[in-house]
């Protein structure tokens, strides 16, 4: 874990996580390594229920619940 964005590549080059979980105004792009990105709750329902379209980047509502962080794991990896 790093609060420094600076680290957080090399850090998870380092360390090689399954997936990695920031925030969504963190700058990071870790080709190998799937990443979720946890966003402020969606304005609406419609777009807290959209799916990333044409293999954008995996993302979930901080407010979400265990089972849906879960799901977006799932998504971001492949499973």
């Amino acid at each position: 874990s790093t609060k420094d964005p600076r680290e957080t590549a090399a850090l998870a080059l380092r360390e090689q996580p399954h997936v990695i979980l920031c925030d969504a105004a963190t700058p990071l792009s870790v080709a190998q390594i799937p990443v979720v990105f946890l966003t402020a709750p969606p304005a609406s329902k419609d777009a807290a229920e959209a799916e990333p379209q044409g293999g954008g980047p995996v993302q979930v509502s901080k407010r979400a619940q265990l089972s849906e962080l879960v799901h977006a794991i799932d998504r971001a990896t492949g499973r």
